[in-house]
Protein backbone atom coordinates (compact mmCIF):
# COMPACT_ATOMS: atom_id res chain seq x y z
CA UNK A 1 0.00 0.00 0.00
CA UNK A 2 1.30 3.73 -0.45
CA UNK A 3 0.69 6.29 1.97
CA UNK A 4 0.68 9.81 1.47
CA UNK A 5 2.64 10.93 4.85
CA UNK A 6 3.05 14.11 4.03
CA UNK A 7 -0.11 14.76 4.02
CA UNK A 8 -1.53 12.69 6.58
CA UNK A 9 0.86 14.49 8.75
CA UNK A 10 -0.89 17.93 7.59
CA UNK A 11 -3.77 16.86 8.25
CA UNK A 12 -3.37 15.93 11.43
CA UNK A 13 -1.74 19.11 12.17
CA UNK A 14 -4.34 21.44 10.92
CA UNK A 15 -6.55 19.20 13.60
CA UNK A 16 -7.97 16.73 11.44
CA UNK A 17 -9.08 13.09 11.92
CA UNK A 18 -7.13 10.38 10.71
CA UNK A 19 -8.86 6.95 9.68
CA UNK A 20 -6.16 4.31 9.86
CA UNK A 21 -5.96 0.23 10.88
CA UNK A 22 -4.71 -1.20 13.80
CA UNK A 23 -3.95 -5.06 14.95
CA UNK A 24 -7.98 -5.06 16.29
CA UNK A 25 -10.13 -2.49 14.28
CA UNK A 26 -10.15 0.63 12.17
CA UNK A 27 -9.23 3.55 14.74
CA UNK A 28 -9.85 7.15 14.03
CA UNK A 29 -6.77 9.48 15.77
CA UNK A 30 -6.31 12.87 16.24
CA UNK A 31 -3.79 15.07 18.27
CA UNK A 32 -4.17 14.77 22.11
CA UNK A 33 -5.62 17.66 22.71
CA UNK A 34 -9.17 19.68 23.67
CA UNK A 35 -9.92 20.28 20.08
CA UNK A 36 -8.64 16.79 19.16
CA UNK A 37 -10.88 15.25 21.85
CA UNK A 38 -14.09 17.81 20.18
CA UNK A 39 -13.02 16.59 16.46
CA UNK A 40 -13.73 13.14 17.78
CA UNK A 41 -16.48 13.31 19.86
CA UNK A 42 -18.26 15.45 17.28
CA UNK A 43 -17.31 12.58 14.10
CA UNK A 44 -18.33 9.45 16.62
CA UNK A 45 -21.39 11.12 18.14
CA UNK A 46 -19.91 9.78 21.53
CA UNK A 47 -21.25 11.00 24.79
CA UNK A 48 -18.68 13.18 26.96
CA UNK A 49 -18.30 10.68 30.31
CA UNK A 50 -16.55 8.57 27.78
CA UNK A 51 -12.70 9.23 27.79
CA UNK A 52 -10.68 8.43 24.53
CA UNK A 53 -7.57 6.19 24.57
CA UNK A 54 -3.79 7.27 23.99
CA UNK A 55 -1.58 5.71 21.24
CA UNK A 56 2.21 6.01 22.03
CA UNK A 57 4.71 5.33 19.62
CA UNK A 58 7.10 2.84 19.99
CA UNK A 59 10.18 5.10 20.25
CA UNK A 60 12.11 8.04 22.58
CA UNK A 61 9.36 10.60 22.43
CA UNK A 62 6.67 8.14 23.49
CA UNK A 63 8.44 6.73 26.34
CA UNK A 64 8.97 10.27 26.86
CA UNK A 65 5.45 11.06 27.37
CA UNK A 66 4.91 7.45 29.38
CA UNK A 67 7.25 8.66 31.53
CA UNK A 68 5.22 11.26 32.70
CA UNK A 69 2.25 8.47 33.97
CA UNK A 70 2.32 7.05 37.20
CA UNK A 71 3.90 3.55 36.59
CA UNK A 72 2.86 0.30 39.01
CA UNK A 73 5.54 -2.39 39.11
CA UNK A 74 2.23 -4.53 37.89
CA UNK A 75 1.88 -2.33 35.12
CA UNK A 76 5.73 -1.96 34.04
CA UNK A 77 5.73 -5.56 33.96
CA UNK A 78 2.97 -6.02 31.81
CA UNK A 79 3.53 -3.45 29.27
CA UNK A 80 7.33 -5.12 28.91
CA UNK A 81 5.36 -8.45 28.49
CA UNK A 82 2.03 -7.09 26.15
CA UNK A 83 3.84 -4.10 24.06
CA UNK A 84 3.52 -3.41 21.43
CA UNK A 85 0.34 -5.62 21.43
CA UNK A 86 -3.55 -5.67 21.71
CA UNK A 87 -3.41 -4.60 25.61
CA UNK A 88 -4.64 -1.15 26.57
CA UNK A 89 -3.55 -0.03 30.58
CA UNK A 90 -4.95 2.41 32.64
CA UNK A 91 -2.70 4.75 33.86
CA UNK A 92 -3.13 7.42 36.58
CA UNK A 93 -1.78 10.79 34.83
CA UNK A 94 -1.17 14.30 35.27
CA UNK A 95 -4.14 16.44 35.19
CA UNK A 96 -2.10 19.45 34.05
CA UNK A 97 -0.76 17.98 31.22
CA UNK A 98 -4.05 15.55 29.69
CA UNK A 99 -6.79 17.42 28.47
CA UNK A 100 -10.54 16.30 29.48
CA UNK A 101 -11.73 13.90 28.03
CA UNK A 102 -9.26 11.81 27.96
CA UNK A 103 -8.98 10.73 31.91
CA UNK A 104 -11.49 8.87 33.77
CA UNK A 105 -13.77 9.72 36.21
CA UNK A 106 -11.06 8.78 38.51
CA UNK A 107 -8.22 10.34 36.98
CA UNK A 108 -7.02 7.44 34.73
CA UNK A 109 -5.53 7.11 31.03
CA UNK A 110 -6.00 4.54 29.19
CA UNK A 111 -2.79 3.86 27.09
CA UNK A 112 -1.43 1.81 24.33
CA UNK A 113 1.33 0.67 21.99
CA UNK A 114 0.34 -0.44 18.72
CA UNK A 115 1.97 -3.33 16.89
CA UNK A 116 0.32 -2.41 13.19
CA UNK A 117 2.81 -1.69 11.12
CA UNK A 118 0.58 1.68 9.73
CA UNK A 119 -0.47 2.63 13.35
CA UNK A 120 3.40 2.30 14.07
CA UNK A 121 4.35 4.64 11.11
CA UNK A 122 1.43 6.59 11.56
CA UNK A 123 2.71 7.54 15.46
CA UNK A 124 6.36 7.71 14.12
CA UNK A 125 5.75 10.44 11.57
CA UNK A 126 3.91 12.02 14.07
CA UNK A 127 6.62 11.66 16.56
CA UNK A 128 4.43 11.67 19.80
CA UNK A 129 0.62 10.28 20.74
CA UNK A 130 -2.36 10.61 19.23
CA UNK A 131 -5.79 10.21 20.56
CA UNK A 132 -7.90 7.10 19.22
CA UNK A 133 -10.81 5.44 19.25
CA UNK A 134 -12.71 2.71 16.83
CA UNK A 135 -13.65 4.28 13.41
CA UNK A 136 -17.24 3.94 13.83
CA UNK A 137 -20.60 5.88 15.37
CA UNK A 138 -20.82 5.41 18.87
CA UNK A 139 -23.28 2.10 19.04
CA UNK A 140 -22.33 0.89 15.74
CA UNK A 141 -20.09 -2.43 14.77
CA UNK A 142 -16.39 -1.77 14.13
CA UNK A 143 -14.97 -1.33 10.87
CA UNK A 144 -12.70 -3.63 9.79
CA UNK A 145 -12.41 -2.37 5.73
CA UNK A 146 -11.59 1.38 5.02
CA UNK A 147 -14.47 0.95 2.68
CA UNK A 148 -17.23 0.74 5.43
CA UNK A 149 -15.46 3.73 7.29
CA UNK A 150 -15.41 5.88 3.74
CA UNK A 151 -19.27 5.10 3.43
CA UNK A 152 -20.13 6.01 7.24
CA UNK A 153 -18.43 9.23 7.21
CA UNK A 154 -18.45 10.30 3.30
CA UNK A 155 -19.62 13.76 4.43
CA UNK A 156 -16.73 14.76 6.70
CA UNK A 157 -14.51 13.19 3.67
CA UNK A 158 -16.07 15.27 1.65
CA UNK A 159 -15.61 18.56 3.92
CA UNK A 160 -12.45 17.48 4.61
CA UNK A 161 -12.26 16.99 8.71
CA UNK A 162 -11.15 13.10 7.55
CA UNK A 163 -8.21 11.57 5.92
CA UNK A 164 -8.46 7.73 5.45
CA UNK A 165 -5.39 5.66 5.17
CA UNK A 166 -6.91 2.60 3.63
CA UNK A 167 -4.74 -0.53 4.72
CA UNK A 168 -6.63 -3.13 3.50
CA UNK A 169 -9.51 -5.79 4.80
CA UNK A 170 -8.45 -6.52 8.64
CA UNK A 171 -9.08 -9.98 9.84
CA UNK A 172 -11.65 -10.25 12.70
CA UNK A 173 -10.18 -9.77 16.20
CA UNK A 174 -11.59 -8.89 19.63
CA UNK A 175 -10.58 -5.41 20.60
CA UNK A 176 -7.78 -5.28 22.93
CA UNK A 177 -7.66 -6.32 26.29
CA UNK A 178 -8.32 -3.42 28.82
CA UNK A 179 -6.37 -3.50 32.37
CA UNK A 180 -6.76 -0.90 35.30
CA UNK A 181 -3.34 -0.43 36.75
CA UNK A 182 -4.17 2.67 38.74
CA UNK A 183 -4.19 0.94 42.50
CA UNK A 184 -2.34 -1.55 44.43
CA UNK A 185 -3.67 -4.59 42.25
CA UNK A 186 -4.10 -4.93 38.61
CA UNK A 187 -7.39 -5.15 37.59
CA UNK A 188 -9.23 -6.84 34.05
CA UNK A 189 -11.17 -4.16 32.98
CA UNK A 190 -12.37 -5.90 29.51
CA UNK A 191 -11.51 -9.26 28.00
CA UNK A 192 -10.38 -8.74 24.20
CA UNK A 193 -7.53 -10.50 21.77
CA UNK A 194 -5.28 -11.58 24.98
CA UNK A 195 -7.35 -13.72 26.83
CA UNK A 196 -8.55 -13.63 30.50
CA UNK A 197 -6.62 -16.89 31.46
CA UNK A 198 -3.54 -15.41 29.90
CA UNK A 199 -3.78 -11.93 31.72
CA UNK A 200 -4.60 -13.58 34.91
CA UNK A 201 -1.60 -16.19 34.51
CA UNK A 202 0.72 -13.04 34.29
CA UNK A 203 -1.21 -11.33 37.40
CA UNK A 204 -0.55 -14.32 39.06
CA UNK A 205 3.27 -14.44 38.22
CA UNK A 206 3.28 -10.65 39.41
CA UNK A 207 1.32 -11.27 42.75
CA UNK A 208 3.68 -13.61 43.82
CA UNK A 209 6.97 -11.52 43.03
Amino acid sequence: MSVDWEAVHGHLCRGGVVAHPTETVYGFAAPVSEEGVGALRALKGRQPDRPFLVLVPDNRRGREWLDELVWTPAARILARRFWPGPVTLILSGPRDRIPPGVRNADGGVAVRVSPHPVAGELLARWDGPLLSTSANRSGDPPAVMAQTVKDSFQGAIDEGSLLVVDGGALEQSPPSTLVDCTGDRPRIVREGAVSMRTLMRELEEIHER
